[in-house]
């Protein structure tokens, strides 16, 4: 052991992957893997370091044993082209040569992520060989088993994202298959997964990216009279608890308690758990609706239409306009909106979202500040071979085949069927509750009697927790009443002179792709006549990059955006895939450039009428 090289690797390690080197220096790892494998390390003709490992008196060499360093150029090379947005998923990392090597040949967008089977093997390279590069360098994820493997779907999960996925590249060190093979395919097989489900979310956003625009659009004359999250914190007393209730199958297990928690609790319902609660005579306090399309035949029972409701702008306008109660708005990622708030010098207030009407739910909930929250139907699991309680989509929720299901650990400790987006959402779940506790030093109770176990809550029945917990009275509805509009009428003629801006603004990015497609068809044009002078290209390609600055800051341009997402989104993906000859090269992308503006004006077109329908709404 070099004591020099391993204090500088942990020093460095220490400064970027903190909790990595707390559980080496603490020594709370445990490698209990039965086939345990001596490594060796000696010196490769060029001197550079090696790993050999001896096995069935075989020995195997994990970096090349002549000339590892032409050997990790030549490996590079294999990888072809690699996208500046590319997630690169390489299993081993072997004396770090390569990584280091594929640091320096891609660009720091280039996220990399390291998986390495072998805890032994890593423990011993961090003292014999310097890797400081790996961890000096731009972050990245390493995952390695018997200290950190419970992190290896968060990592993939947050590398593998929509607009990338196209781009993914995998590799593997030499040698590492015949040593390792379960533990890579187990690893693999979570980035295919992974793969899987962006791939559904990827249909699922081109089905629904005109949706959005729609319902935005749509929604913006609820702002002028309603109100946003944030002003609940100003009339909600936080020394009662707040009640989450979800649609889970537990649900019909202990819905009857709530009756008990009523002004007693602030009962928050997701969208799909109003129609059982209503049937057993429960009106929840406020419900929360985040989805673009929900089918508005969950809502469709006597009380739930003038129920508070907290939704996203973007939210089902079928649903919005079917319901006639407070709508509770709040902050998401969307310029437009978030202009109009900056234009009238309102603040809008934003919440961690997380992905479902559930997470929302939560996020709300520790935004305001409630020391006690109970979760009530959260199964995040298949209970009883269901995916919801009884009485939401069906009177009788129809049983499902779980024998292929992922099992993960459940309320009672035992193996419970989930679906892969539930797991999701499960980590979700694990990873705020956390951090919330952390923060606020809120009490979590799981009270849903099922499903998957949730980390860092109580678990409690919630007849006990309604006996222990609600003991006061407050009437939650009168309080609400309360709460004034966010916008003052004053405000109005400021929200309509933002949306006649907005048509100016649509109006000038529709300019702006016209003489994109002038731009496009010259360069075009270029590359057709095999011109070879670069200094032509540059010159349009300048003035191309310049004028698609004009389009994107301009504040409508998101929502251009999202309406044209799907169209975008395929012509990307093939916006920059190399051809062999420049000039071919060139072609693709003047082809591809000129639809996306083409597509750019066609939104324009079907954005504008909207637009002023939303005028005529709120004069």
């Amino acid at each position: 052991m070099d004591n020099i090289i391993y204090e500088r690797n942990m020093k460095a390690l220490k400064e970027r992957y903190e909790g990595l080197a707390y559980i080496i220096e603490n020594k709370k790892y445990k490698d209990d893997r039965e086939d345990q494998i001596e490594e060796s390390f000696e010196y490769a003709k060029d001197g550079t370091k090696i790993i050999s490992i001896e096995k069935n008196k075989r020995k195997l060499y994990l970096n090349g044993r002549y000339a590892p360093k032409k050997f990790v150029q030549q490996e590079i090379e294999k990888l072809g082209d690699i996208n500046y947005m590319a997630p690169i998923f390489i299993v081993g990392l072997g004396n770090g040569l390569f990584i280091k090597e594929l640091l320096r040949k891609t660009e720091k967008t280039v996220n990399i992520a390291v998986y390495e089977p072998s805890l032994s093997l890593f423990l011993k390279v961090l003292q014999e060989i310097d890797i400081t590069e790996l961890f000096e360098n731009r972050p990245i994820g390493f995952i390695i088993d018997g200290l950190n493997e419970e992190e290896a779907e968060g990592i993939i999960n947050s590398y593998i994202v929509f607009n990338n996925i196209s781009f993914l590249k995998e590799y593997i060190q030499p040698n590492y298959e015949e040593l390792y093979s379960k533990e890579i395919v187990d690893f693999l097989s979570k980035v295919e997964r992974r793969v899987r489900f962006v791939m559904t979310l990827e249909n699922t956003i081109m089905l629904f990216s005109s949706i959005t625009v729609k319902n935005i659009l749509n929604n913006i004359k609820y702002l002028c009279d309603n109100y946003q999250a944030r002003q609940l914190m100003d009339v909600l007393p936080n020394d009662i608890p707040a009640i989450l209730v979800s649609a889970g199958p537990s649900l019909n297990k202990n819905i009857m308690e709530l009756k008990k928690a009523k002004n007693k609790a602030f009962i928050v319902a997701t969208d799909t758990a109003v129609k059982p609660l209503l049937k057993a005579g429960i009106e929840p306090d406020l419900m929360v609706m985040v989805d673009g399309e929900k089918p508005k035949m969950l809502f469709e029972i006597e009380g739930a239409q003038n129920i508070p409701l907290l939704m996203s702008i973007s939210s089902s306008c079928e649903i919005a306009d079917y319901h006639k109660g407070k709508k509770f708005f709040f902050r998401e990622e969307q310029p437009y909106i978030n202009g109009i708030f900056d234009t009238i010098g309102k603040i809008f207030y934003g919440l961690d979202i997380g992905g479902s009407v559930a997470t929302t739910a939560l996020s709300l909930l520790v935004h305001l500040e409630y020391s006690t929250i109970i979760l009530v139907g959260q199964d995040l699991a298949l209970t009883d071979n269901k995916t919801h309680a009884d009485g939401t989509f069906k009177e009788v929720m129809e049983t499902i085949d779980t024998s292929k299901s992922i099992k993960v650990e459940g309320y009672y400790g035992d193996k419970v069927p989930t679906r892969g987006d539930f797991k999701i959402y499960l980590e979700w779940f694990n990873g705020y509750i956390k951090r919330a506790k952390d923060k606020y030093q809120i009490n979590v109770i799981d009270a849903t009697e099922g499903g998957a176990k949730i980390e860092n809550t109580e678990r409690i029945p919630l007849k006990e927790c309604i006996e222990k917990y609600c003991i006061k009275e407050v009437n939650i509805k009168e309080e609400i009443e309360k709460i004034p509009p966010i916008f003052e009428e004053i405000d109005r003629p400021k929200m309509i002179e933002y949306l006649h801006n907005t048509k100016k603004n649509l109006l000038d990015i529709k300019k702006n792709a016209g003489k994109g497609i002038k731009l496009y068809s010259s360069l075009k044009k270029l590359g057709e006549k095999g011109n070879k002078e670069k200094e032509n290209y540059t010159k349009i390609l300048k003035k191309i990059s310049k004028l698609q600055y004009e389009i994107e800051v301009n504040i409508t341009w998101k929502l251009v955006y999202d309406c044209i997402a799907p169209m975008n989104y395929v012509i990307r993906r093939e916006m920059f895939c190399h051809e062999d000859v420049f000039e071919e090269e060139v072609c693709k992308v003047a082809t591809n450039g000129r639809a996306m503006m083409l597509n750019i004006i066609k939104c324009v077109d079907i954005l504008l009428p909207l637009v002023e329908e939303t005028v005529c709404n709120i004069q």
